[in-house]
């Protein structure tokens, strides 16, 4: 009876997983045979259908189709098939979804410029067929050169370079028999790439007042990045703001329209890069850091600035380039640099009607800081850069808001700055006493402790010490440092100092000076303790081994051992005479030529084995085996 239940608790099961499964195919059918609905959520589409509103006239070549669903190239006996779709890629990703099928006896494709499908013949002779089923080739532009790589299925199947853009290209071709070899084209796409901008490409900017597709570029683009150049919308005295990537770039990159509403008094910039090739006519050019392309109202294009001048902007550190490794930013009021302090208040000076003002509107010159540093007054206007002394130069960029009211004025503006050093430490070496490597440190900055981290490398055995740093107080001007020097290994050491003066801005910063550089040779004669440079063989006068030591000290350490300078000591002399000695079960034993000759020890013999236990293990196995009676009796048989 309780069989009979598991029969029909097991038959409920499978006709429940047969239901589920039978829930799911359609939602998986529809997953697996509609990849191009996949790749038009990532790509810009060029071809996909008919239906889908495609350009008619995007094949160049002869005897091919267009139909609902796909482009069909089909040749037939004699006769060849072809379709180069008329656009030309240059630094895109480009992706593919095609397939080909028919006489794989005398007919076949080509792609250009170049690529590969996974086919599969069947039949035999002049019977033997070829498919192609559907599958993508992605065409993943390099990032250092203008070549291209061609991808199929995760794997890279072939590569091409082609500086001035290729064009996709299907053929197909039948040399006998009464059959086709059909070719197909489902989706052709593209998109830029991502923040990895070549030699040959430049940054564009432009700006328009109304809802923009990709289509309404004055370029064709190869690349986008939102991290370092995002699209923004601007909007008359309430300042510019970053279009989140998949409100802005992910959208636009596959052809839609963005934003998918109305402009209300506003500009959407967009920020690309194109090849320079394709707007050098119109202006553009390599500009600075900093700068972009950007199209003027006469279609032309200037390098200028990202940061505007003329409109609101939030300063944020990636918008900022810093110059150097002793660069940093800073933003607020007051800090130190050392033992002198920086301090900084904001003004607007321009005659303003009511409302409210976002900096630097309505122009840069309304906002200026004036800074104190070492007893001096300077004001700074936005943008402006100049020189706390000869040795500081530092560039104001204004924030915030200024507001005009009928009962008076409210100031919230700040600023940030970004400082340039140009010398921390000027090092030189003055003299080696003893143990002592005496140098001249002249400090460019105001008092202050500073780091000093010292490096040693032993270049005989290239072994790197364990790193020093210290802390020392430096005054503004000339220094005498004192730098202990590691005389415990022998040969040649190099050691490394370099110099870091600390300043808490925004963050902790780390101005760096040169790296000081001196090599020194460790001989005997400056430290007796100092293993002499030798290296030789010892004996072993028990065991009559020899050993290698690579230095003094080593070869003191073997001695003390027992071990032996004489290497005679080491060679084995053979016994004269030759006999054997005769042990129990019949075993014999010769000579020892390194015991004297003397006779060596007879082997001990192990014990009669416990048949019991070896019997006990046999029934446990012979059990557990299929074959186990027969197993057991052969081990009693082995063991009497």
């Amino acid at each position: 009876m309780k069989k009979k239940n598991r029969n029909i608790l097991f038959i409920i099961v499978v006709i429940f997983t047969f239901i589920i499964i039978l829930f799911l195919i359609p939602k998986l059918k529809y997953t697996i045979l509609i990849p191009e609905e996949q790749l038009k959520q990532e790509y810009n589409t060029v071809w996909s259908s008919v239906l889908d509103g495609a350009i008619n006239e995007i094949c160049i070549g002869k005897n091919f189709i267009y139909d609902t669903e796909t482009i069909g190239i089909s040749a037939s006996f004699g006769n060849t098939a072809s379709c180069t779709i008329d656009k030309t890629f240059n630094g895109e990703d480009v992706v593919v979804l095609l397939s080909a099928n028919g006489d794989g006896y005398e007919g076949d494709y080509s792609i250009s410029p170049t690529g590969s499908l996974v086919c599969t013949n069947s039949g035999s002779g002049t019977s033997t067929t070829t498919t192609c089923p559907q599958q993508t080739l992605i065409y993943k532009a390099h990032t250092l050169d203008t070549g291209y790589d061609v991808i199929s299925n995760g794997v890279i199947v072939g590569s091409f370079n082609e500086p001035n853009g290729w064009k996709f290209g299907l053929s197909t071709s039948i040399n006998g028999g009464q059959k086709n070899f059909d070719g197909r084209i489902y989706f052709i796409g593209y998109k830029a790439r991502f923040c990895d901008i070549r030699d040959n490409e430049v940054w564009i900017q432009e700006s328009f007042s109304q809802p923009v597709n990709i289509n309404d570029l004055s370029f064709r683009v190869t690349q986008f990045c939102h991290e370092a150049k995002p699209f923004t919308l601007r909007k008359l005295g309430e300042g510019e703001k970053s279009i989140g990537k998949f409100e802005g770039i992910i959208p636009f990159n596959r052809g839609e329209t963005i934003p998918n509403r109305e402009l209300d008094n506003e500009i959407i910039i967009i920020n690309y890069v194109t090849p320079i090739s394709e707007c050098s006519l119109f202006g553009c050019k390599v500009c600075g850091l900093g700068e972009s392309n950007v199209k003027q109202s006469d279609g032309s294009f200037i390098c200028q600035s990202f940061l505007r001048e003329d409109e609101p902007r939030i300063i944020i550190e990636r918008e900022i380039i810093i110059g150097g490794q002793n660069s940093f930013i800073f933003s607020g009021n007051e800090f130190m640099i050392g033992s002198e302090r920086f301090t900084s208040e904001y003004f607007f000076n321009c005659n303003a009607n009511e409302g409210i003002y976002f900096a630097p509107n309505p122009s840069s010159n309304c906002y200026t800081s004036r800074v104190n540093y070492e007893g001096k007054t300077t004001d700074i206007i936005d943008v402006q850069t100049t020189m706390l002394n000869d040795n500081i130069q530092v560039q104001f960029f204004s924030s915030g808001k200024y507001y005009v009211r009928s009962d008076g004025i409210e100031s919230k503006l700040s600023g940030t700055f970004v400082f340039n050093i140009q010398k921390t430490f000027s090092v030189s070496i003055k003299e080696v006493k003893d143990n002592n490597l005496i140098l001249n440190v002249e400090n460019h900055l105001p008092s202050n402790t500073i780091k000093i981290i010292q490096k040693q490398r032993v270049l005989q055995t290239e072994t790197n010490l364990l790193e020093i740093t210290k802390e020392i107080h430096l005054n503004k001007g000339m220094n005498e440092i004192t730098i202990l020097l590691n005389k415990e290994n022998f040969g040649l050491n190099e050691i490394v100092i370099q110099f870091v003066y600390p300043i808490q801005s925004d963050s902790l910063v780390l101005l760096k000076g040169d790296e000081v550089r001196f090599s020194f040779d460790v001989k005997n004669e400056d430290n007796p303790n100092i293993c002499t440079q030798e290296a030789g063989q010892l004996c072993n006068p028990i065991t009559k081994q020899s050993i290698t030591y690579s230095d003094g000290c080593e070869k003191s350490n073997f001695i003390s051992q027992g071990y032996s300078t004489d290497l005679t000591l080491c060679q084995i002399v053979g016994c004269i005479t030759q006999d054997v000695k005769k042990c129990s079960d019949n075993l014999f034993v010769g000579r020892d030529p390194n015991n004297n000759c003397e006779f060596e020890q007879c082997p001990i013999i192990a014990p009669p084995k416990d048949n019991r236990i070896y019997y006990v293990i046999g029934s446990i196995v012979g059990i557990l085996s299929l074959g186990g009676i027969m197993f057991r009796k052969n081990i009693k048989k082995m063991l009497k």
